[in-house]
């Protein structure tokens, strides 16, 4: 195994018995897993034992030393850390995420709309910026926008991550009989209004995306129950009738579920490596069957690679091509 940058050439040999267990010292690879830190990638490693092991939590969270996690992953079923609640930690991990990128799009929106207005006093202000005179413009493509920005802001509300576009009571003006008559009135005021909330919206549009597919993919698989986001409470499960579940007594194949995608959505954009020993466990042939792609798409357009180690023919045979055999070596 081999490592190579601008900055570092570190390899390693790596040998496993016939029950795969690595053999050695721990002490050999402690090179090599700091090179590999070097890289600025996460590190995430989900134990047969449901035990997330991540760079993601303070070391205090995880009762391990920063800089020695390598020997931690080595020795990760040493011992059990029952007292810990990790999937507690891992929704809080995710929503604090969620949050940290909120207020970020939230100022980088603002900024976005204070360019934009500083450009249209500019053009008014100015001759030379203002442009060849145009005819009268119509009110179809203003409210068509209004419609459109309208539909979006109520599904960023729908996760506190904006407010709803208040627009009802402008189309109805818009469409009124005497707006045609003050069309070139109505762009000036409103078009600025109409982008500015747009370029808003537009900064948050990654993250949107993203919670809107964790969700939409968690209830895929939870059945009779469901699960949603809003930027103050977090996350909330809740019964078909309503009623609040604690994320505790889910059943033990929810509860995976739910701690592995939670720390993806904790790992934000970061280039980052999940480890998996396997994945099958506590999940039905069916989920089974849905699990990597619902990894897949909780991670796309993002730097994130997973490895995974499984017997599960359900896994394996949709997805042979990225497949490798272990076998056991007879030394020569």
């Amino acid at each position: 195994m081999t490592l190579v940058s601008d900055s570092f050439d570190s390899s390693i040999s790596v040998e496993a018995d016939a029950e795969f267990k690595v053999k050695g010292s721990a002490g050999l690879s402690k090179p090599f897993f700091k090179s590999l830190g070097s890289l600025g990638l996460g590190l995430h490693f989900l134990s047969d034992e449901r035990k997330i092991i991540t760079d993601l939590a303070p070391p205090q969270d995880e009762d391990t030393d920063p800089d020695d996690f390598s020997d931690y992953l080595l020795k990760q079923k040493a011992g059990s850390l029952h007292s810990r609640n990790y999937l507690e930690k891992a929704i809080q991990r995710a929503v604090e995420s969620i949050r940290k990128q909120a207020i970020a799009g939230s100022g980088a929106g603002e900024l976005n709309a204070n360019t934009l207005y500083t450009n249209i006093t500019r053009q008014i202000v100015s001759p030379y910026l203002r442009g060849p005179h145009k005819e009268s413009l119509g009110l179809s493509d203003l409210v068509d926008d209004l419609n459109r920005q309208a539909a979006r802001s109520a599904s960023f509300a729908r996760f506190g991550l904006s407010s709803e576009l208040p627009a009802d009571d402008l189309l109805a003006a818009l469409q009124s009989p005497r707006a045609v008559e003050h069309s070139d009135l109505l762009h000036q005021i409103l078009r600025p209004f109409v982008d500015g909330f747009k370029v808003r919206l537009d900064a948050q549009q990654t993250l949107h995306d993203k919670i809107s597919t964790f969700v939409e993919t968690i209830n895929a698989f939870f059945q009779g129950k469901k699960i949603s986001f809003r930027l103050g409470p977090g996350f909330v499960v809740t019964s078909d009738h309503g009623g609040i579940i604690n994320p505790n007594v889910l059943s033990s194949g929810e509860k995976q579920l739910l701690l592995l995608l939670c720390n993806i959505l904790a790992a934000g954009g970061e280039a980052s490596i999940f480890i998996i020993d396997e994945p099958e466990l506590s999940l039905n042939v069916k989920w089974q069957r849905k699990l990597v792609d619902a990894l897949l798409d909780c991670t796309r357009d993002t730097r994130t690679q997973f490895v995974l180690a499984t017997h599960s023919l359900e896994l394996l045979t949709q997805h042979q091509h990225n497949v490798l055999k272990l076998e056991e070596r007879t030394p020569v």
